[in-house]
């Protein structure tokens, strides 16, 4: 194998990378969203009859955290043929601990 056919397959590689990258990225942007509109259409109107929204902070497959008037909650959801489901929420605090 020449040079130029190495440094032609390492552009392919990074090519392929990159573009495993941002669907990962569209992906993840996709599932925040659904899982902030299902939590934030479970949450109170404020006065006046306008829409609550919340931040969601953290997420992984089957559990969200957001932020909410200042406080933080966690909720298990699941999605299923696009829609989301979300399961009763919980008030959380962040803590800290030593990393050993």
């Amino acid at each position: 194998m020449s040079i130029s056919d190495h440094i032609d397959d390492m552009k392919g590689i990074l090519i392929r990378s990159k573009v495993l990258k941002h669907i990962d990225s569209e992906d993840t942007g996709r599932r925040r969203a659904l899982i902030q509109e299902s939590i934030t259409a479970k949450l109170p109107s404020q006065s006046g009859g306008l829409a609550s929204y919340c931040y969601i902070v953290e997420f992984d497959d089957t559990t969200a955290v957001y932020e909410f008037e200042g406080r933080y909650y966690q909720a298990p959801y699941s999605i299923s043929d696009g829609k989301v489901s979300v399961g009763e929420a919980y008030e959380v605090r962040q803590a800290y601990v030593r990393a050993e």
